[in-house]
């Protein structure tokens, strides 16, 4: 768009003010003769109320609103070209809008040096008639200007009663508005002499509600000025015939007339004149074009209260969206960013205004590896493709964001771009949500595939979905499963005999209702082969529709297992029952899985009676210490067998056990303990009476080698005196000391023989 240049901005901006409340119509123009400005006055004279006239040309506007002027005289559009080019007056021109009208229009500036503007001024002239005298016309324009320069509706209101009171002298004015649905009264204010303002004042205390009728609201839509008969052939309501009847008569009212104040068929008010005895004869062509005036400046006020509302509501739109609203220009250059978009990338307005988006939101990589700046460099070249987009963008401190896009491109009047309006919103998490959504779902179908259990999809009573288990499981391709119905991989009957049909519908059932199934059924395969199965059934929403999950897990060698195993377990109780010990079996959480007869048999002799299958050991047998407990700990903890001597005693009775804790394993865990507990009392018992007699023997050799020496030294000594004594006597006790000494040594070899024994006893019994 071409700069204005300053000198003219200064120039038109003074005229403006100069003429805008000229009581003469105001046009205007640049040097080439295009329509810069016009007044309120020159609006209302010629009927171009609400039309755009800056930027057309004069001469087109002048054929539009004057009547051409009959053969011989010149034409009026030519009249007026050589009044702006040539500054000749133009008089006697008709207006289409009101013939009545006679116009005179004069240059009043000539473009210059110091403003190049043309100025011409519309004045009206007189009739001749005599229907619309000079002084109301003056008064029509003056009122014009006071009505468009109003500030508030009161003041404008205010205005109108005032103009009208001035061409009706004697006359009552009530001005209303209505409301939203175009029939309920507000009264804005009323003016007249003072008896008929105490009068009117007086009716409207009186606390009627008027309401207009239907056939007077829709000839206020016209704007023309309307005679009618009384009050209540103007509002309804709770006016009753008295109220109306009195309020006439104290206002002395003669004739009444209304007009409405509408815009595009919506009426917003209107005014009501009382004409009375003392008033002056009404000049009806100038209340209507007052009225019209009137009209014109309530719709511009509406038109500029919608104008600032509809600034305020784009201002917060823009400032206060949830939103990234920018523009660039076609160099990539950001013009405007707003408020949103500030907090979001981190940047302020002078970071970014006059800086490329290249430069600053746009990386040149996306993650992918994508060139961003290359891919955006047509943007302009192929807007159409770029009208909603998805990138990547960077804000200020390195994070990286994903952004949808809608775009528009702006261009002037010329069809030439000007630039890009962006809207942009946060799409991180939406992505990262697919991102992870697609993941989560290439992981359950993964699952979903490589299940050792066949899984089928039902939806509507047919399946929709299955893995490839399940084709296996029943011999059929995935395309022979999908549509299915579930029957058809069943028996007729069930291995109880009860038909297939009846016993699935509670299971379908219970499912639907979200209790979830979990039972044993009999399959059929494709090739007419049955298999035992474990069936879950679950039910669940997906994509918003009610879907039944099965998994079916062959269970055939299971239960073949489970049968041999019943048989293997027969015979394992024969087995133990058969054994003499006192065997029991504990999970891990000392609870007594199983015992044998032999233990039964123990538990009843120690006078324990509670139950024990299902009963916890130190519950069962409550005598049994703590040691005997973390022995059970460590074996389940470390998985060795302990091997340990307990001692149970319950009052009188006493054993005495040899027990040995050895533990069972399930996947390289220790599950269970087998305790096998063998009586060792009298072979104890034993032990003890064999302790006490080595003892004894032990004590009698000792003794005797005690003995031996206490023998040996008396002798030695009586042997020595007899030799000092000599004679027979000597001879003789020789004779029988030798005898003793021979015997004594008899005793030391019987001793040494009696501790070969003694060595041979402990060697061999006493273990």
């Amino acid at each position: 768009m071409p700069m204005r240049d300053t000198g003219v901005d200064t120039c038109l901006g003074h005229l403006i003010r100069t003429y805008a409340r000229s009581r003469d119509g105001i046009v205007i123009a640049d040097e080439g003769g295009t329509i810069v400005w016009v007044n309120r006055t020159f609006r209302t004279l010629t009927g171009l109320e609400g039309q755009r006239l800056s930027g057309t040309p004069f001469q087109k506007i002048v054929s539009r609103i004057f009547i051409p002027r009959p053969p011989g005289e010149i034409p009026s559009a030519d009249a007026c070209a050589a009044l702006l080019h040539y500054g000749s007056p133009a008089e006697g021109l008709i207006l289409r809008h009101n013939p009545g009208f006679r116009i005179s229009a004069h240059k009043v500036l000539s473009p210059s040096d110091s403003c190049s503007m043309h100025i011409v001024s519309f004045t009206a002239a007189y009739t001749g008639e005599g229907t619309i005298s000079y002084e109301h016309l003056a008064l029509l324009f003056q009122s014009a200007a006071d009505i468009a320069e109003a500030s508030s509706y009161e003041s404008l209101f205010r205005h109108i009663a005032g103009s009208l009171l001035t061409l009706c002298p004697g006359s009552a004015i009530l001005l209303f508005s209505t409301g939203q649905t175009g029939d309920a009264v507000k009264i804005r204010t009323f003016d007249g002499t003072e008896r008929q303002k105490a009068v009117i004042r007086r009716f409207l205390k009186s606390g009627v509600t008027l309401h207009t009728t239907d056939s007077i609201s829709t000839h206020l839509q016209s704007g023309e000025l309307e005679s009618v008969a009384g009050i209540r052939d103007l509002f309804d309501g709770t006016l009753s015939v008295q109220e109306s009847s009195r309020f006439e008569k104290a206002l002395g009212l003669r004739k009444m007339y209304c007009a409405g104040f509408s815009w595009k068929e919506t009426l917003y008010g209107g005014v009501v004149l009382f004409q009375t005895a003392e008033s002056s004869p009404v000049d009806l062509p100038v209340i209507e074009a007052l009225i019209r005036q009137a009209s014109v400046a309530i719709r511009q006020w509406q038109y500029e209260e919608a104008l600032i509302l509809s600034e305020e509501k784009y201002r917060d739109l823009v400032h206060n969206a949830n939103s990234i609203i920018l523009k660039i220009d076609k160099n990539s250059k950001i013009t405007f960013f707003n408020e949103y978009a500030q907090k979001f990338y981190g940047f302020s307005q002078d970071e970014v205004i006059g800086h490329s988006i290249f430069e600053t939101i746009i990386p040149r990589l996306d993650s992918y590896g994508n060139d961003l700046h290359a891919s955006l460099a047509t943007i302009f070249d192929n807007s159409g493709r770029y009208e909603e987009t998805e990138n990547e963008n960077v804000t200020r401190d390195g994070r990286r964001v994903w952004i949808s896009w809608r775009n528009r491109v702006i261009r002037d009047e010329g069809g030439s771009v000007l630039g890009m309006l962006c809207v942009g919103s946060d799409v991180t998490g939406q992505r990262q949500a697919i991102s992870q959504l697609q993941s989560s779902e290439r992981m359950y179908r993964t699952l979903f595939e490589s299940s050792r259990d066949g899984i089928l999809l039902i939806r509507n009573n047919r399946i929709y979905d299955c893995n490839r288990r399940a084709e296996d499981l029943f011999g059929y391709t995935h395309e022979e499963l999908i549509g299915k119905y579930p029957f058809e991989l069943s028996p007729p009957d069930q291995p109880d005999g009860l038909p297939s049909s009846y016993r699935r519908r509670g299971y379908l059932e219970a499912a639907l209702e979200g209790i979830p199934q979990m039972f044993e059924w009999q399959h059929r395969r494709a090739d007419g082969t049955l298999f035992d199965a474990e069936i879950s059934l679950n039910q669940m929403d997906i994509y918003d529709e009610s879907t039944l999950i099965v998994t079916v897990r062959d269970i055939t060698e299971r239960n073949k297992s489970e049968n041999a195993l019943k048989e293997s377990e027969l015979r394992y109780r024969s087995t133990i029952n058969s054994m003499a010990d006192p065997i029991h079996v504990i999970d891990r959480n000392f609870r007594i899985l199983l015992v044998n007869d032999a233990f039964r048999d123990w538990f009843n002799a120690f006078g324990f009676t509670t139950d024990i299958i299902g009963n916890h050991l130190f519950r069962a047998i409550p005598v049994l210490s703590k040691t005997v407990l973390d022995e059970y700990s460590r074996v389940f903890s470390d998985g060795v067998m302990r091997l340990s001597e307990d001692t149970i005693r319950v009052g009188e009775l006493e054993l005495i056990s040899e027990t040995r804790k050895i533990p069972v394993f399930e996947e390289g865990e220790v599950v269970r303990v087998v305790t096998v507990v063998r009586d060792i009392t009298a072979q104890r018992k034993i032990d003890e009476l064999k302790r006490q007699a080595f003892e004894q023997i032990e004590n009698n050799l000792e003794q005797f080698a005690i003995l031996n020496d206490h023998i040996r030294n008396p002798l030695q000594a009586i042997v020595g005196l007899a030799d000092l004594q000599g004679g027979d006597l000597a001879e003789k006790i020789f004779f029988h000391a030798m005898e003793i000494d021979a015997i004594i040594k008899r005793l030391d070899i019987g001793w040494l023989e009696s501790e070969k024994i003694r060595q041979f006893l402990r060697k061999h019994y006493s273990e």
